[in-house]
C-alpha cells in the first residue's frame, strides 16, 4: 500500500475581505471538498464550506495535529452533528474541514460557523457515502490525483499501463474498520466498510485495497489494477454501494 507522500490540497477559493460583518454560509454551500458537488456528504468526509466573512482577510491554515477546531484571529470554528469540526484551513470565503464520524448517514443536519461572537447556520444533506477523486487542478474536474507505485503522477506524459497497480486519492468512501478520531492522523491499516467499484473508461478496475491513507487526516485511497484495452484519456469513476458515484468529469491516462 502506498502512503500519502504525494501531497493533496483542497482549494482556498474565497476572496479576501476586510469587513467585520457577520459570517454567512451560501445556500447549498456545504459541499464535497474534492468535487464541489452539492450532492449529500458523508460522515468523516472532507468538506468545503462556502460563504462570506469567515475571516477578515488573508488565510489561516492548520499547522498541528490533531487538527485544531479554531483557526484565525477571530477563532473561526464550525460545529455540526453535535461536534466541533477539525479545520484544515479558513479564508474569507471558504472553510475546509472534516465532518465527524458521528454524523448520521441520511437526512439533514445543521452546520454553524462562528466567527468571534457572530454565527451563521445552514443545513446540509447526508448520505452513507459521497465519493469524489481529488484533482490536480483543485477544481473537481480534469486529471485526478492518481499515482504510480513510485508516487509519481499518472499523466499524459506518464500514463499508466494495463495491469499496473495505481493509487487513487479521494474522499467520501464512508465508514472504515477500524475508525479513527475525526482530527487525528490515521496510524494503522484499515478498510472501507461499504462495497464499491472502480471503472476506468467504463471497464472495471480490480481493487486491491481501500481505506484511509496512513499518515494522513481524512484522506482515502484506493489501490486498483488498471484494465486492459484502453489508451489515452479515460474517465475514472468510483461507485459506492451501487448508489453513490463520483463525477465522471475526472480522468486518468493509459497507454
Amino acid at each position: 500500500m502506498s502512503s500519502a507522500s504525494w501531497s493533496f490540497q483542497v482549494s482556498n477559493g474565497g476572496t479576501n475581505s476586510t469587513s467585520a460583518a457577520a459570517p454567512t454560509i451560501d445556500a447549498g454551500g456545504i459541499v464535497n471538498a474534492a468535487s464541489y458537488s452539492t450532492a449529500p456528504v458523508a460522515p468523516s468526509q472532507i468538506v468545503s464550506i462556502f460563504g462570506q466573512d469567515f475571516l477578515t482577510s488573508g488565510s489561516a491554515n492548520a499547522s498541528q495535529v490533531p487538527l485544531p477546531t479554531q483557526l484565525g484571529p477571530q477563532n473561526t470554528s464550525v460545529t455540526a452533528c453535535g461536534k466541533s469540526l477539525p479545520l484544515y484551513s479558513v479564508c474569507p470565503g471558504q472553510i475546509n474541514a472534516r465532518l465527524p464520524m458521528e454524523c448520521a448517514t441520511s437526512g439533514t443536519a445543521p452546520a454553524t460557523v462562528t466567527v468571534g461572537n457572530q454565527t451563521a447556520t445552514q443545513s446540509f444533506n447526508l448520505a452513507p457515502a459521497s465519493p469524489a477523486i481529488f484533482t490536480v487542478s483543485g477544481s473537481g474536474t480534469g486529471d485526478g490525483i492518481v499515482v504510480h507505485g513510485d508516487n509519481s503522477l499518472v499523466s499524459s506524459a506518464k500514463p499508466a499501463t494495463a495491469g499496473e497497480e495505481v493509487v487513487i486519492y479521494c474522499t467520501g468512501l464512508g465508514a472504515t474498520s477500524p475508525q479513527f478520531g475525526t482530527g487525528v492522523v490515521t496510524n494503522q491499516m484499515n478498510n472501507t466498510a461499504l462495497p464499491f467499484t472502480v471503472t476506468v473508461g467504463g471497464k472495471d478496475a480490480t481493487v486491491v485495497y481501500s481505506g484511509m491513507t496512513q499518515g494522513s487526516i481524512g484522506l482515502y485511497q484506493i489501490n486498483a489494477i488498471m484494465p486492459a484495452g484502453l489508451t489515452g484519456r479515460q474517465p475514472i469513476v468510483i461507485t459506492v454501494d451501487s448508489s453513490y458515484s463520483s463525477p465522471s468529469s475526472v480522468n486518468t491516462w493509459l497507454q
